[in-house]
């Protein structure tokens, strides 16, 4: 099973609908390496076998396992409350309201990485490629302002 989407969809499917079969068939390698393994490391070095036991069975294993991690998980829907709702609300208008108080001319538009306000209040004079998605995401929603915004990131961001 590969690493591509089209293969995670083909290994959910067999999982599905041929079941541990499917795997074991196209995974016959792994089981028959393993074994391979067992009986070599048993003819040349047997007091070995307790440290590789472990090791070839888990290889041995390995269509089953794959079998079973391929399975679609259950999605539970949980919804939230109005509590739960409200705050989330006021905790994503308090990180969006840090960009639109610290982003400014000084900065080249660009946002600070951070407001420190433990002895005195400063601002860090940096930025961030994380700082500067996030502003752009803000940016984007508040669509008024995003046209000269952009502009001044891209200009902000050829200078550091």
């Amino acid at each position: 099973m590969g690493g591509s989407a089209a293969s995670d969809a083909r290994g959910a499917a067999q999982a599905g609908a041929g079941g541990a079969r499917s795997f074991v068939v196209e995974m016959a390698g792994s089981p028959a390496i393993a074994l391979a393994a067992f009986v070599l490391v048993a003819i040349i070095r047997p007091s070995a076998l307790a440290a590789a036991a472990p090791l070839l069975s888990l290889w041995a294993a390995a269509p089953l396992i794959a079998c079973a991690l391929s399975r679609p998980i259950a999605r539970e829907s949980a919804g939230l409350g109005a509590q739960d709702r409200e705050f989330l609300r006021a905790a994503a208008r308090k990180s969006w309201g840090f960009f639109a108080a610290f982003m400014g001319p000084e900065d080249h538009g660009l946002p600070p990485d951070n407001y420190q306000t433990s002895t005195e209040p400063r601002i860090a004079h940096r930025t961030s490629p994380t700082n500067i998605g996030f502003a752009c995401c803000r940016r984007w929603r508040l669509t008024t302002w995003a046209s000269s915004r952009l502009r001044n990131y891209w200009k902000g961001s050829t200078r550091l």
